[in-house]
């Protein structure tokens, strides 16, 4: 099955702003809502430090994109194969992220601190690598210099 470039450009754009905005208010939840505090508040901070300028980069990136092809519907076909691997990987780095993170807030004891930040700096690291490589080149375009 293949897909339609515009259209996996906006279900990767609508699942990117989901999850980095869930990564920001489940833990703010997490600290704030339960009788006792999931986060210690220096773990909160160091949390947020970790997790805001990723997602800050992200939600620039994703709202440029919404902002320069709100009018685009077409565009070249993808294979499924490209499709899914990206999806999956999505999947994962954000499934595992927010459940290490939701974990941790439930339970303060089950992670030392160095490990926790350990963990999230590993996901983050990974968003980071997801989108220098398949995500640039879904959304890059390649500016040609002619000589």
């Amino acid at each position: 099955m293949e897909s339609k470039e515009a259209y996996v450009k906006r279900r990767f754009v609508i699942a990117g702003i989901i999850a980095r905005i869930l990564l920001l208010v489940v833990p703010a939840l997490l600290y704030t809502a339960l009788p006792v505090p999931g986060f210690r508040p220096d773990q909160f901070e160091i949390l947020l430090c970790l997790v805001m300028p990723l997602t800050s980069l992200y939600l620039i990136f994703f709202v440029k994109f919404i902002l320069q092809n709100r009018y685009q519907r077409e565009g070249q076909v993808l294979e499924a194969g490209y499709v899914n691997i990206g999806y999956f990987l999505l999947l994962i780095l954000n499934a595992g992220e927010l459940a290490i993170v939701v974990w941790k807030g439930f339970d303060n004891t089950i992670f030392e601190d160095n490990n926790f930040f350990f963990l999230i700096a590993v996901f983050e690291s990974g968003w980071g690598i997801f989108a220098g490589f398949y995500l640039s080149q879904l959304f890059g375009r390649i500016n040609r210099i002619a000589n």
